[in-house]
């Protein structure tokens, strides 16, 4: 992970992506030793991150280390869990374990992530960057509602960072008059989100609406929205937690009106999955949780909500 953590540190992939191709040239604009800067992308090579080309100690991108060459992508999830602090807290697993809840920030000296974040600009841009890339794979999901997505006259996004999901639904459905992206105040007035508005078309943006506030403070809900939706929020919480926000939103809602959650699934028992590796980074890292299908259905039943449907995609 140390020499993982080097590339990304360096954004290797994009100097390679830019033709940038041999490690003695591009260790000398690094300032690093000609032959070990060679080693350890030659190591990095044989685990697929890179293909070492015919051409001595050249090397050109792989399919996986492409994917971290856009700043806005994947990278920022790499360089969340990447962060030196986060990598301190690792130590401190078994402190999680023991006591059933997260110790991850508080034994870097933070109560939690969202302290964390607030103190550390690095980390917060990554965070609100990778939480406008999963957007991304939520369209096809959301395909599934568009009767009621074309239906609706006000969309609501509980915890909708920069407002990039709103921002792509709008166009789709001409029925969207108003769009409401619900989030904290670190999160609407980032450096990275106000770039972001900034950059929408004005038809796009007229319709946007930005409404700060805490999904743990229900008065601060934007109310009787006809679809709300919550992108990868709930996977952060315990059970206990979960079920307050759910409440909280339900407490604003009319009659009729839906709440679409987007979140991954954990697939049966002993079935490999990437969603099994964010669920110990959120048993550690923020106390969260990735659940089955029956533990969603579970967390469900047990808030003010008594009609559920799951759609997997």
């Amino acid at each position: 992970s140390s020499a993982f953590a080097i590339i990304v540190k360096y954004d290797i992939p994009k100097l390679i992506e830019q033709g940038k191709n041999n490690s003695l040239e591009l260790a000398k604009e690094l300032e690093f030793d000609g032959q070990y800067f060679y080693r350890i992308l030659r190591f990095l090579s044989r685990e697929g991150l890179f293909i070492e080309m015919e051409e001595p100690y050249c090397f050109t991108n792989s399919p996986l280390s492409k994917l971290l060459v856009n700043d806005n992508g994947a990278i920022n999830h790499v360089k969340m869990a990447l962060n030196p602090k986060i990598m301190e807290s690792w130590l401190h697993l078994e402190d999680s374990i023991k006591s059933g809840s997260s110790k991850a920030f508080q034994s870097i000296g933070y109560p939690n992530l969202w302290a964390f974040s607030s103190q550390n600009d690095d980390f917060k841009t990554c965070f609100i960057k990778a939480m406008s890339f999963q957007t991304q794979s939520n369209h096809s999901i959301l395909s599934e509602f568009s009767n009621q997505m074309g239906e609706s006259k006000v969309v609501c996004d509980i915890g909708g960072s920069s407002g990039k999901l709103l921002s792509d639904l709008i166009p789709l459905y001409p029925s969207i008059e108003k769009a409401i992206n619900f989030d904290l105040p670190m999160a609407i007035n980032s450096e990275f989100s106000q770039g972001f508005i900034k950059s929408l078309a004005p038809e796009i943006k007229s319709k946007l609406e930005y409404k700060p506030g805490d999904f743990f403070k229900a008065e601060t809900i934007p109310e009787n929205a006809d679809l709300y939706i919550m992108k990868r929020v709930i996977h952060d919480w315990s059970n206990e937690k979960s079920t307050v926000i759910i409440n909280n939103v339900y407490s604003k809602m009319k009659p009729n009106t839906y709440l679409v959650l987007l979140e991954g699934i954990l697939p049966p028992k002993n079935q490999p999955d990437f969603h099994a590796i964010f669920d110990i980074l959120n048993l550690h890292v923020i106390g969260g949780q990735e659940r089955t299908t029956e533990e969603w259905e579970q967390l469900i039943s047990a808030t003010n909500f008594k009609s559920i449907e799951s759609i997997e995609s």
